[in-house]
């Protein structure tokens, strides 16, 4: 894993953590518990206080048409970046070219996380398509996914706490960002969403699956 491992700090995950939206709202937009900022709602086809999966916590359900919810106030340091989310696609097949989340700057898409028919996860790095196989994500059942690196030019990919894949992104990736957005497409219920402005531990990468019972990103409680 490279230079992907560091120790973790005496924060904990609060350290460089720069945006928290658990998703859990009954109504309007999501609020960062962090700086109290929101982000704003594309679409209409929102259902909130919707369960991911068994866990007990409530997302927001993204339907069809392609809703998103995306924030131009989420800023980084450097090429450093992470970001973690669970997800739930409510026994909704994806569609070829549906995203997870996306980052644009200047206009141009810089980085995204999307569904291809086959394999089911890729990233786009502005040039092309990167692939990472079929990891278990639709299955009606609730799934934590990470990205997380950029400080030698690679991202690193996870789901449920395993490493599926990397993609190099050295030159490519923005210093600072227009749009940061989560959903667009991949229909199901998003929530838990934490943005660091550094890459994560494994183990703290595995800490937030948490054997998949999602935790408070500030607090590091079972919620």
């Amino acid at each position: 894993m490279g230079t992907f491992l560091r120790s973790i700090g005496a924060e904990g995950l609060q350290d460089g953590l720069v945006a928290y939206f658990p998703m859990d709202e009954a109504s309007g937009d999501p609020v960062d518990v962090i700086s109290g900022d929101t982000m704003t709602k594309s679409g209409t086809a929102f259902t909130y206080e919707s369960q991911l999966g068994t866990t007990g916590v409530n997302g927001i359900l993204m339907g069809a048409g392609s809703p998103f919810f995306s924030s131009d106030r989420i800023k980084h340091s450097g090429n450093n970046f992470t970001a973690s989310w669970w997800f739930d696609n409510n026994g909704v097949a994806p569609t070829h070219g549906t995203q997870f989340f996306w980052i644009y700057t200047s206009a141009s898409l810089r980085l995204n996380l999307h569904y291809r028919n086959t394999p089911s996860l890729s990233s786009y790095d502005g040039v092309s398509n990167v692939d990472y196989g079929n990891p278990t994500l639709y299955d009606d059942a609730a799934h934590n996914i990470v990205f997380s690196g950029g400080g030698s030019g690679s991202f690193f990919v996870f789901v449920d706490g395993i490493y599926i894949g990397t993609v190099n992104v050295a030159n490519k990736f923005p210093e600072s960002m227009d749009t940061f957005a989560i959903g667009q497409g991949i229909q199901g219920v998003y929530g838990q969403l934490g943005v660091w402005d550094r890459s994560l531990t494994r183990a703290e990468i595995v800490q937030i699956y948490n054997s998949g019972s999602p935790i408070d990103l500030v607090t590091e409680i079972v919620i």
